[in-house]
């Protein structure tokens, strides 16, 4: 943290974004039970996302993929949701908190990349426009 200089208001705004991040995707969780119609295990739900959210972290696998659906599917059904609910709620909520933010990231970047061409193109047109063209004369 040394390294970083940070007033103390803007590491209180960054532990602000940060528990606003989770409490999203924790809501993202909870909405996953809705969109498959399935009754939410309030005993379990935060215990369930917290242990996913730390299993997947472990650097086994790269995105804690398969890792963090088969983590939350397992406590969810353990504290009461059913299986295939449970199941269908973790993979909900993957494929919005995870894969969708995956896809708009590669779309932005595609995006940025082909808006960058174009400037790097339309720049080089634009060089040589103003300027008159000089050939060199061979040395007599």
């Amino acid at each position: 943290m040394r390294a970083i200089p940070l007033s103390t208001p803007g590491a209180a705004g960054i532990v602000a974004i940060a528990t606003a991040v989770w409490c999203c995707d924790f809501l993202c969780l909870l909405c996953s039970f809705s969109a498959v119609h399935a009754a939410i295990p309030w005993h379990g739900v935060l215990l369930a996302y917290g242990v996913a959210q730390v299993a997947g972290s472990v650097p086994i696998i790269p995105g804690g993929i398969g890792i963090v659906e088969g983590s939350l599917a397992v406590i969810l059904a353990a504290y009461g949701a059913g299986r295939v609910p449970a199941f269908s709620a973790a993979l909900v909520f993957r494929i919005v908190s995870f894969w969708l933010a995956i896809a708009v990231g590669w779309i932005s970047v595609g995006v940025i990349a082909l808006l960058a061409r174009r400037q790097g193109q339309r720049d080089a047109g634009q060089a040589g426009a103003g300027f008159p063209v000089i050939a060199a004369l061979p040395p007599e």
